[in-house]
């Protein structure tokens, strides 16, 4: 025969596991020196936590880029609930016309996500890359630097590239969860009528 206060410790450990387990964040900082295609108009900080992109003279774009369809290293890995971020701090010259361009690659070397601006600007640069879990095992990531005019003066600093993930409780285990607690209370109830 289970009594109120056993009741009360199944909802209370219930509730600890899971309110403890629900929500972990992690992140993970990505080092600019795996990303192996660099042009010579790029600087990568000796950490690896930042670099700087110059117009290229020779070319219409710099690149840094990281594509495992070429055999860079996997260090994207898709996982679910996970965000890509980056900060940025694109200037663009007077009277320029250039374009800032981040694009994340799938497997193959294609884009899938990206992000364009066209007038200088910073700020942070949030990729759900989430939605691709099951469907890629890594990802690539390239930064350009367009060059549409003939001044060289534009140039783009990217840092803090990483990827924060949070663990969310699964929706059978909280389906499962609800279903304990309505059983509980029928049960209690019946006791109450007896």
């Amino acid at each position: 025969m289970i009594n109120i206060k056993t009741l009360l410790s199944i909802f209370l450990v219930t509730c600890f596991a899971i309110f403890s387990t629900s929500a972990r964040a992690a992140v993970v900082f990505l080092d600019l020196n795996d990303f192996l295609l660099v042009d010579p108009t790029v600087t990568v900080a000796a950490d690896g936590a930042s670099a700087t992109l110059l117009e290229d003279g020779f070319f219409p774009s710099a690149r840094l880029g990281n594509d495992p369809f070429f055999g860079d290293p996997d260090i994207i890995d898709p996982s679910n609930s996970a965000l890509l971020k980056f900060e940025y701090n694109f200037t663009e010259g007077a009277a320029n016309d250039d374009e800032f361009i981040a694009n994340v690659l799938d497997d193959f070397g294609f884009s899938v996500l990206n992000f364009t601006i066209g007038t200088t600007s910073s700020g942070t640069v949030s990729f759900d890359i989430g939605q691709f879990f099951g469907n890629f095992p890594f990802m690539g990531m390239q930064f350009e630097l367009f060059s549409f005019d003939q001044s060289l003066t534009s140039s783009v600093s990217v840092s803090n590239l990483r990827i924060e993930t949070i663990d969310v409780p699964l929706p059978p285990v909280t389906g499962l969860m609800f279903l304990g607690f309505i059983w509980l209370n029928i049960i209690r109830r019946r006791r109450m009528v007896n």
